[in-house]
């Protein structure tokens, strides 16, 4: 049986692909494309249900189908303005989303708390650099990390890092505090120089919003929450980096500490 795309899967679907409320409310996200779902089989993800295209990723489809996944088929073309990528591809699938929260990300040895990134495409960078140097993710407001373009950004890391979404950074950060993580601001000026800082131990790096910074109730609360700020030296004219960019230079500073001292 083919689905029309006024089937109410298929409905649920786009409605799930566009709304981070409905994808809150149903513990669901969108996967799309036949790379990330393979990738989300192989991690173990739960599935709820696999979309293809007709004659789209046949072998993909036998494999769902082998671990239990229902596989739903649409016509050629039948995810065009379902799924959210201005070319989408014929594969998207609905998943179920980790139960994580701060005690789980709280378990790494390096943790970044995204604290009001908005744009989903950073968010999804840093979920990437976080598989790469051994961390976990806590969002704290800002864009959704299991929105189609975060989920796309990480490359698939979404699928096996911690990723909690907690709603007020002030209790995360209190929270790590009392776990023993260094908790580590960064400031675009006026931070001790990331190179030359004690980013040993367990530690939890805070990156604000891309055009603000630190929230306010961070802000105000700097002394009481952060143990440390820090700053990217910076040749040249530029002001700073993009706060993916920033988070990534500094979690692998973290990570090559972490190395240098384990041997």
């Amino acid at each position: 049986m083919v689905l029309s795309p006024r089937n109410p899967r298929v409905k649920r679907l786009a409605r799930l692909a566009r709304s981070r409320r409905a994808r809150s409310e149903a513990g669901r996200f969108v996967v799309e494309g036949p790379l990330l779902v393979a990738e989300a089989l192989a991690a173990g993800t739960p599935l709820e249900e696999l979309f293809v295209e007709d004659g789209a990723a046949p072998e993909l489809a036998a494999r769902a189908a082998e671990l239990g996944v229902p596989v739903a088929v649409l016509g050629p073309g039948g995810l065009r303005g379902v799924v959210d990528a201005r070319t989408p591809q014929p594969v998207a699938a609905l998943a179920v989303t980790p139960a994580t929260d701060v005690a789980d990300a709280g378990a790494a040895p390096l943790v970044l708390v995204l604290a009001g990134l908005a744009d989903p495409g950073n968010v999804g960078t840093l979920i990437r650099t976080a598989e790469a140097t051994g961390a976990s993710v806590v969002c704290c407001g800002g864009a959704d990390p299991f929105a189609a373009k975060a989920v796309r950004a990480s490359a698939g890391s979404l699928l096996r890092v911690p990723v909690a979404v907690e709603p007020a950074a002030v209790a995360v950060l209190e929270h790590l505090g009392r776990c023993g993580h260094q908790r580590v601001g960064t400031d675009a000026t006026g931070g001790v120089p990331y190179d030359s800082a004690d980013l040993e131990g367990p530690l939890a790096v805070v990156l604000g919003s891309e055009a603000h910074g630190l929230p306010p109730e961070l802000d105000a609360r700097r002394h009481d929450l952060l143990d440390l700020t820090v700053t990217i030296p910076m040749d040249g004219r530029g002001e700073s980096l993009n706060v993916a960019m920033a988070g990534t230079v500094i979690c692998f500073e973290a990570a090559r500490r972490r190395r240098a001292g384990s041997r």
